[in-house]
């Protein structure tokens, strides 16, 4: 289970930090 958790969190862990960067910097 762990190792399936870090198979689906490598691919998808650019994509988190940049959404979870757009959304807690707000756009002026």
């Amino acid at each position: 289970m762990l190792w399936g958790l870090l198979a689906f969190v490598q691919p998808i862990g650019p994509w988190l930090y940049f959404a979870f960067g757009q959304t807690h910097s707000p756009r002026r």
